[in-house]
């Protein structure tokens, strides 16, 4: 037994843990709920990846002359291949 209930009972009281426990299981529900949350989270960003890497891209920019070129490729570029590394300049998935 805990501190507090030795002391109760030594003095003739009884502790009322039902407000506790509300607050426990009510926590216990936030917490699965925010599990879920992310959960789904994780699945739309892998989603996203999938979907990006089975698409086309497409690399704009422009030459040496200041003409605005594109060209549809298979392959994302290479930064996107690394771990950890976000999508940078101008470049979009088709």
């Amino acid at each position: 037994m805990g501190i507090i209930t030795n002391y109760a009972r030594q003095l003739d009281l009884s502790v009322d843990r039902t407000a506790t426990r509300s607050a426990v299981e009510a926590r216990q529900v936030d917490l699965k709920d925010r599990r879920q949350r992310l959960a789904e989270l994780q699945y739309e960003a892998s989603e996203l990846a999938i979907v990006r890497s089975m698409g086309m891209y497409r690399i704009e920019g422009f030459d040496p002359h200041g003409n605005y070129v594109g060209q549809l490729v298979d392959l994302p570029p290479a930064r996107e291949t690394k771990p950890g590394s976000g999508v940078q300049g101008r470049l979009r998935c088709r």
